[in-house]
């Protein structure tokens, strides 16, 4: 299968749909476990129905099991069809869930906004005037670091 950018846009873009519609829908979040690959499909074609080429959906229970649920195309210029085992970048969704989690580890005492991002990850941080021990967590999370965007590297 081949992924382009353009689908990893569009499958981010479907990933947030998915978390608005999950989180805003009392039938995702009333249905009993027969019931659950029924909603799941419902929503995918309801995505590819509102205009999106193709959905993937897994939504894991507490207890491991997880379901997956698919609709549409996953490429558009050989018409196939969405996979279950499909991969889908996070993309910029993934600020949100990593501010989330940086915020409780400051309320947990793990963290904390002032401190230097090399008190946290030694050496990650290099580049040719980038000074990691004068970048804090909390510029990070502002995106006020001074960091170069790093799509211009690549």
């Amino acid at each position: 299968m081949k992924y382009t950018p353009t689908f990893a846009v569009i499958t981010t873009a479907l990933a947030a749909s998915l978390a608005f519609t999950a989180c805003t829908s009392s039938t995702a979040t009333k249905d009993t476990p027969k019931e659950a690959p029924k909603v799941l499909t419902s929503i995918a074609e309801r995505l590819v129905e509102e205009g999106y080429p193709g959905a993937i959906i897994t939504r894991t229970s507490p207890d491991g099991t997880a379901e997956t649920a698919t609709a549409g195309t996953a490429d558009l210029t050989t018409d196939t069809p969405v996979p279950a085992d499909g991969e889908v970048r996070i993309g910029s969704a993934s600020k949100t869930f990593t501010a989330v989690v940086a915020l409780q580890l400051v309320e947990e005492g793990l963290l904390e906004l002032d401190r230097s991002v090399d008190t946290y990850l030694p050496g990650l941080i290099k580049g040719e005037g980038i000074d990691p021990k004068a970048i804090t967590v909390r510029q990070l999370l502002q995106h006020t670091s001074g960091l170069p965007e790093y799509t211009d590297l690549v």
